[in-house]
């Protein structure tokens, strides 16, 4: 278990539970793990800081899908996930 255990968050923060457009879902998730990435990275643990790194790629990869995707798709409703 990592030193500072408290700081970091395991998933919870990609569970989304509202009504929304895909846009703003997506936008959640993606701050979401640019947040999780962030921790990790000032985690003072070398695995946490590798996972960080890797979270922040995988954020940056989705954000640039999200400006490629269909706006019928971004402003598509979502009422439950």
């Amino acid at each position: 278990m990592p030193i500072n255990s408290s700081k970091i968050l395991l998933g919870n923060e990609f569970t989304l539970d509202y009504k929304s457009t895909y846009n703003n879902e997506m936008k959640n998730l993606i701050n979401s793990m640019e947040l999780i990435s962030f921790t990790y990275m000032n985690s003072n643990n070398n695995t946490l800081n590798k996972f960080g790194i890797e979270y922040s790629y995988i954020a940056l990869a989705m954000n640039n899908i999200l400006k490629l995707t269909n706006n019928n798709i971004k402003n598509m409703e979502i009422n439950k996930t």
